[in-house]
């Protein structure tokens, strides 16, 4: 799991999006239609979660909105990958100034 840049600027007015990309693969082969449950908590400890599944390349992006009035520090992310009976997590953080 990664995010495109390790820090971001907020916005004046409006939001800017974090663009979260989970990759999922088992041996190195992708999985495609694993479970993903995403939690970003900001600086304050408030989380947003969310879930989705992996399309056919074993990947999936969310876009992380970051409103002008949001918290600078840092957040931190957990994305969860659930196939069958297996599940695993990575964990990641970006900061917003």
């Amino acid at each position: 799991m990664a995010t495109s840049a390790s820090s971001y600027r907020r916005s004046w007015y409006g939001s800017i999006g974090v663009p979260i990309v989970t990759k999922a693969t088992a041996n190195g082969v992708a999985l495609a239609g694993a479970g993903v449950s995403l939690e970003v908590r900001d600086p304050r400890g408030r989380a947003v979660t969310g879930t989705t599944t992996t399309g056919s390349n074993g990947s999936v992006t969310i876009n992380y909105s970051v409103r002008s009035d949001a918290p600078t520090g840092t957040y931190a992310v957990t994305s969860r990958v659930t196939q069958g009976t297996s599940t695993v997590a990575a964990t990641t953080t970006f900061t917003v100034q």
